[in-house]
């Protein structure tokens, strides 16, 4: 599975959940375009840490970074193939 696939699959994971279509992958989850809430963060991490079977650490959880889908979705690659 490629990074891009893995983007997509965010992507898709965010709309269904979240009933959010993200049209820039480098702006914040949090950005009022996109218009998620902080908490709505954690039930994003149990999502994903369930589907693709991973744990975030928690510095992971700790970057700044860690609410744009293009950061989150090269975690995942990482995690799955390092």
């Amino acid at each position: 599975m490629s990074e891009q696939e893995i983007l997509q699959g965010l992507n898709d994971l965010v709309y269904e959940h979240f009933c959010v279509k993200v049209t820039d992958t480098k702006k914040s989850l949090f950005s009022p375009n996109i218009g998620l809430y902080p908490r709505d963060l954690v039930k994003l991490v149990i999502l994903l840490e369930n589907k693709y079977s991973i744990r975030f650490s928690e510095e992971e959880l700790n970057k700044d970074e860690f609410d744009c889908l293009e950061v989150i979705a090269s975690l995942i690659y990482m995690h799955l193939y390092n």
